[in-house]
């Protein structure tokens, strides 16, 4: 019996997921329509990619090959949903490290944004997790020494909710004229934050748009030995005025290839793709990731303080002396279909590997598939 409503539950996030890639791609098709067309090596691709999904469309390969070539590796967006995320991203652990107000209980102090305050569940904490009053609360608020604080919900995604607060005239202020006080942050953020010093970025990243914090998304993968593999990734960013990098959020991204690279068209959320962005030319002009073999060793030695999850997509940010640190961390909603714009399939050169990994652990596996209601 129980097995038959393990199996019923299954079917039904299936379907689910089946609907949420539809969207996507419908979405994609409705400004590319010419993307919908068939295309040279579709039946070898699908011929490869349905063992995982019978009725497994052609649409990835479809899109994802006039970006990146015909790829067989080219990983079909329900498939990754599906069957790879919650076998490499367990529903059990994805939550403790989706919520950002984790982040400070994992990694070493210096690696991330120092944090001011943060409020879990509707209460209030300072840096260390220590319980305050309202009282204390705008104590710590009026000690904030820097020159800037972004405040951002902790178990949201896709930059919303994110304010950057300015000082001036000893508070601060963010681009709507509104102080950053304790009733300000009752009244827009009920439940969960947290107050961080905004982030200083290296000169190289504040070139594209000086606004937002220009991120890189690394993606690694922990194999079946341990080791902790390098896969792909591309930089997003912030349309001119906006204070976040998302491409949800308005922003775009551009690939990075494996030596540092940026690739000479940026693209949006909806596969549009254009060389200028920002005013900045990225088909005339080569642009090189400053300290990129160090972001990559610092991404591989941060994986070890998340040793449940074994694939994680990582937003780093470079400081003004090239020092990487981390932004945020992604292990739910990885969100490949970024990096199959523009650098290559998603999981690079270890595509076969990471299916075989899946296999064995679904065929092991005493747990349901795990419907994610997030975007794509």
């Amino acid at each position: 019996m129980k097995q038959v409503l393990r199996n019923i539950l299954d079917n039904y996030l299936i379907k689910q997921n089946r609907i949420i890639s539809k969207s996507f791609y419908n979405n994609v098709f409705k400004y590319n329509p010419q993307l919908k067309k068939p295309v040279e090596g579709e039946e070898v691709w699908l011929k490869k990619w349905k063992k995982y999904d019978s009725k497994l469309t052609p649409f990835s390969f479809r899109i994802f090959s006039q970006y990146i070539c015909n790829n067989l590796d080219i990983v079909p967006l329900e498939i990754c949903q599906t069957y790879i995320e919650p076998y490499l991203t367990p529903s059990q652990y994805m939550y403790f490290y989706s919520d950002k107000n984790s982040f400070d209980l994992l990694f070493p102090k210096g690696v991330l944004p120092k944090t001011y305050l943060r409020k879990i569940k509707g209460i209030w904490y300072d840096e260390k997790y220590n319980l305050v009053n309202n009282i204390e609360t705008v104590k710590l608020l009026g000690e904030i020494d820097c020159e800037g604080v972004i405040v951002k919900p902790t178990l949201s995604s896709s930059g919303r909710g994110v304010a950057k607060f300015s000082r001036k005239d000893n508070v601060f202020i963010n681009g709507e004229g509104e102080q950053l006080t304790l009733d300000f942050l009752n009244d827009n953020y009920k439940y969960d934050c947290i107050i961080q010093e905004a982030f200083v970025q290296h000169e190289f990243f504040s070139e594209f748009n000086k606004s937002s914090v220009n991120t890189i998304r690394i993606a690694t993968y922990r194999d079946s030995t341990g080791e902790i593999r390098y896969l792909n990734s591309f930089v997003r960013i912030g349309s001119i005025g906006s204070v976040v990098d998302n491409a949800h959020a308005g922003g775009m991204f551009v690939g990075v290839s494996p030596n540092g690279h940026l690739g000479n068209y940026v693209c949006d959320q909806y596969g549009r793709t254009k060389s200028e962005f920002n005013e900045i030319d990225f088909n005339n002009n080569v642009f090189t990731i400053p300290c990129w073999d160090n972001i990559i060793e610092k991404v591989k030695e941060w994986s070890k303080y998340i040793i449940h999850c074994d694939l994680i997509a990582w937003d780093v940010v470079l400081d003004t002396k090239g020092i990487p640190h981390i932004l945020e961390v992604n292990v739910g909603g990885y969100g490949g279909w970024a990096f199959q714009f523009t650098s290559g399939p998603m999981f690079g050169n270890y595509t076969d590997d990471v299916m075989k990994v899946v296999s064995k652990r679904k065929n092991n596996s005493q747990t349901s598939i795990l419907f994610r209601k997030k975007q794509l």
